[in-house]
């Protein structure tokens, strides 16, 4: 074919007489492959092109021949013709070059199609040549696959249909013996055997069924010389003539070896046997896949059913919604498992509008197990209550004495589950102004006095309850102050883990606490979350994440307001009646004579918050709602502007420059001092910028 080519080339060059012997049989394929593709081609793009073997010699040229004498013979390949490298399964098989496309317009495009048809073309012929090998297959094999199709609605059970796998190399001879060997960790298993009896499990480890497990290279010899290199235990095979060793594997996992030997010279394996041995061992790796995706397909129905009853429990059972009716006191809670089930719980118990209980608990372990023990516990500290109310005849039994009560009911039946329950156990009494609490070998609570405005942790020294029924509970009390932050927390806060193995830990926890305490309950837990999910830089965590935050407040007289509302247009019309809104929250809710620069400075603030929003959130377009919201927050009055625009995040915003040289960056300048603190924050599609002034230390006039 070369020759032929050649002859019709009027080539300017001497080239020296081409042998095909000097190619391999895929270079020869692929040059096949190439001419028949390219011969429509160049007969409109009088075109030339050239293929070089992997060696780099010259094996066919296609077209009219080289225009520009640079293209062919030796040493004479130009980099300035296009030249594409040929791979087919990871083999090299050289290059494709063009020369001289006249009519070519993306000349490297075409010559890359090109090779890439020829290749598939290449792949195609391959796929022709398997199918006839397949085709061509002994009956033997044909009948096995049969017969197997046969047993699979017949049998349901894996060691039988591997049985009668293994038993068909009756088939090649009726001595000969088979094993099939199923990997279970580090073990082989004879699970299936023929004409071999009281095999034993062997470590994969130091055999040499082994060590064809461990490569997945098959094993054929039909005549053993060496036996040297059979392990100790593998006596069943030391007398094989011949022998034959197939992995059992699939795409998705190895299962095992099929051992085939005969120990007499009966038939040898020979072509045929060894695609009958290589139907038998496909066969086997399919049936145990099938077995083992229909008992995790059974595994993870029941897991599932198992997680939707837990998280039923959990939603139910475990958590309870935080009282709002409480005066002097905002409380918020969030629980997010690290499963669908876990066995972190919480609870409150009031007892009147001044005196509220709060339950923290981790249960150890995970799953249905632990979500169960978690509402058992949490319900018999609610039953301790009732029991201690009946019995003192006392509205609020001391916190020792229900937590020892507790204990005492529940220790036998937790050493029985091998398990133990972390707990913190507080009351807040907001007439006493104090926290008493019960540590239970729980995470340290975090306590942050606004006064001091410093964080110091709380924490016993008493031991989880189910250790022991003779525990002697103790409780502590602090001073709570209006301000004060308390924090309650489990450990999946504090060791959750970013990308390089470094945990949270309790200082990044305390540090953001005492920069956040201002802030509403709600919204430092919001804030908290996305803390902690930048810092792992993950939405699931390894471990559960509960927490509670409660903030004493001022406890106001009922007959007076302590919040106010209003609804404004995005609309720069508005900016008078934003300003009025902060004269009436000083006027209606702050209990106390102000100077007249508390009330200029705020109103100055919110009219560069709100003139923001509507520029930049709306576009300066009217007809969006904007809500401010005026509320006295411990010693200060705070007031959020909340809107569903675009977002905007203040550590992307330029600080301003005074010279002239450069706008914007004053707007936040003037709001940072007016107030004494700034925060932005999105919740659920809404951004809000949330703006807090003490009622002493007033800044002065800008």
């Amino acid at each position: 074919m070369i020759g032929q080519v050649l002859e019709k080339i009027d080539l300017p060059i001497e080239f020296e007489e081409f042998s095909t012997s000097n190619f391999s049989q895929l270079e020869i394929q692929f040059s096949q492959a190439l001419e028949r593709l390219i011969i429509p081609v160049l007969q409109w793009s009088k075109s030339s092109l050239a293929y070089y073997s992997a060696k780099g010699e010259l094996l066919n040229i296609f077209g009219e021949g080289c225009h520009c004498d640079n293209m062919v013979g030796k040493n004479t390949r130009n980099n300035a013709h296009p030249e594409q490298p040929v791979f087919f399964n990871g083999e090299f098989l050289g290059a494709v070059i063009l020369c001289c496309p006249r009519y070519l317009k993306n000349s490297e495009k075409f010559l890359s199609k090109l090779v890439e048809n020829a290749l598939l073309d290449l792949t195609r012929q391959e796929d022709e040549e398997g199918l006839l090998a397949e085709l061509g297959t002994s009956w033997e094999s044909l009948q096995a696959v049969y017969d197997l199709h046969a047993d699979l609605n017949s049998f349901h059970n894996l060691n039988n249909l591997l049985q009668r796998i293994t038993k068909r190399v009756n088939t090649i001879g009726e001595e000969t013996k088979a094993v099939f060997w199923l990997c279970e960790t580090d073990y082989l298993i004879p699970i299936a055997t023929n004409n071999i009896f009281n095999l034993i499990e062997r470590s994969i480890d130091g055999s040499f069924i082994g060590s064809i497990f461990k490569k997945q290279q098959s094993f054929i010899c039909n005549e053993i010389t060496d036996r040297k290199k059979f392990g100790d235990e593998e006596s069943e095979i030391k007398n094989a003539f011949r022998l034959a060793v197939f992995p059992v594997a699939t795409r998705i996992n190895n299962y095992g070896v099929l051992a085939v030997w005969q120990e007499k010279d009966i038939n040898v394996f020979d072509s045929h046997t060894i695609n009958f041995l290589n139907t038998l061992t496909m066969q086997a790796a399919m049936i145990i896949e099938t077995d083992y995706l229909h008992t995790e397909s059974i595994k993870n129905e029941k897991l599932q059913q198992e997680l939707e009853i837990g998280s039923t429990i959990q939603k139910i059972l475990l958590t309870e919604k935080p009282p709002e009716s409480i005066c002097g006191i905002k409380i918020s809670a969030l629980t997010i498992p690290s499963q669908k089930i876990d066995g972190d719980f919480y609870d409150f118990i009031e007892y009147n509008d001044d005196c509220v209980d709060l339950i923290v608990g981790d249960v150890m372990g995970k799953g249905i197990p632990a979500a169960l023990i978690g509402a058992a516990t949490k319900n018999c500290f609610l039953r301790s209550v009732v029991q201690l109310q009946t019995l003192e005849k006392k509205l609020c039994p001391a916190p020792e004495k229900i937590v020892s009560w507790v204990n005492n009911e529940m220790t036998n039946k937790l050493i029985r589950s091998e398990s133990f329950v972390t707990v913190c156990y507080a009351r807040i009494d907001l007439i006493k102004k104090s926290l008493t609490f019960v540590d239970c070998g729980h995470t340290k609570t975090i306590h942050y006095n606004q006064r001091k405005q410093k964080t110091s942790v709380l924490e016993g020294d008493n031991m989880p309850l189910g250790f022991s029924v003779r525990e002697i509970f103790k409780e502590q009390s602090i001073k709570v102050e209006n301000g004060d932050f308390l924090f309650f927390f489990s450990d999946g806060i504090t060791e959750a883990k970013n990308s390089n193995g470094e945990i949270f830990g309790d200082q990044r926890l305390s540090d953001f606490i005492t920069h956040n305490a201002w802030q509403e309950p709600k919204i430092l837990i919001s804030e908290l979350l996305n803390t902690l999910e930048k810092f792992a830089e993950a939405k699931v965590f390894q471990d559960d994440l509960t927490c509670v935050a409660i903030r004493i407040e001022e406890n106001f007289e009922p007959d007076v307001e302590s919040k106010l509302c209003l609804e404004l247009d995005s609309n720069l019309s508005e900016l008078g009646r934003a300003r009025e809104f902060v004269r009436n929250a000083a006027k209606h809710l702050i209990k106390r004579s102000l100077e007249s620069t508390f009330i200029e400075q705020f109103e100055l603030a919110i009219t560069e918050a709100l003139t923001n929003i509507i520029f930049h959130a709306f576009d300066n377009q009217s007809g969006n709602q904007i809500e401010l919201v005026a509320e006295v927050i411990s010693d200060g009055l705070q007031i959020s502007l909340t809107h569903q625009g675009n977002s905007f995040d203040p550590t992307q915003a330029a600080a301003p420059v005074f010279d002239g040289s450069r706008e914007g960056g004053f707007g936040l300048f003037i709001i940072s001092n007016c107030v004494d603190r700034v925060t932005y924050s999105q919740d659920s599609g809404k951004n809000s910028i949330c703006m807090y002034k003490k009622f002493s230390n007033q800044k002065e006039d800008l």
